[in-house]
């Protein structure tokens, strides 16, 4: 039991010392953040949930509207936007080739270099909801992404595409 105390203690004691370092600045710098940016979708809409997920890579931004209704009631869509050095500008606004009501596409989104993913967990494909994620060719864009095609030859743009691409590419 004293030892548990002594371990209470002790961490108490460290995180108040990890707190008055950090509140002080001394152990990290100063940090002054600044907002440079409001990124927001031309076609913004009442209830799109922009911002619901968010991922950046260099100079590329993709940005989830999962409650976006463009293919039908929360069908979902995602933004592309690039910093110029300057600005954030949008380049472009994806959308599922199957969308459809429900789906919440760009409920997730990821990005590395020019590939992006983007889920859709509602999405019905071999069951209802049974979700999907989409890959996405991403270049200096300047108009509209291309979706890849379906490598595996199933029929359906899925996971098993999306392996199949992170193999070639030596990721997995």
């Amino acid at each position: 039991m004293w030892t548990a105390n002594l371990s209470n203690s002790l961490y108490v004691s460290l995180m108040t010392i990890i707190a008055a370092t950090n509140i002080t600045g001394s152990a990290c710098g100063q940090c002054d953040p600044e907002q440079i940016a409001k990124l927001l979708a031309p076609d913004g809409a009442q209830n799109d949930g922009l911002g619901v997920s968010v991922s950046v890579s260099g100079d590329a931004a993709v940005i989830g509207a999962p409650h976006d209704d463009d293919q039908g009631s929360e069908s979902g869509s995602a933004h592309i936007f690039r910093y110029d050095g300057a600005n954030w500008i949008h380049e472009a606004k994806l959308m599922a080739s199957d969308g459809a009501e429900f789906d919440e596409f760009g409920a997730s989104v990821a990005i590395s270099g020019d590939i992006g993913v983007f889920g859709a967990p509602g999405n019905d494909v071999l069951a209802p909801q049974d979700g999907a994620a989409y890959v996405f060719d991403l270049p200096d864009c300047h108009g509209d992404p291309t979706a890849p095609e379906d490598i595996t030859g199933d029929g359906v743009v899925d996971m098993l595409d999306l392996i199949a691409v992170l193999a070639a590419w030596g990721w997995i």
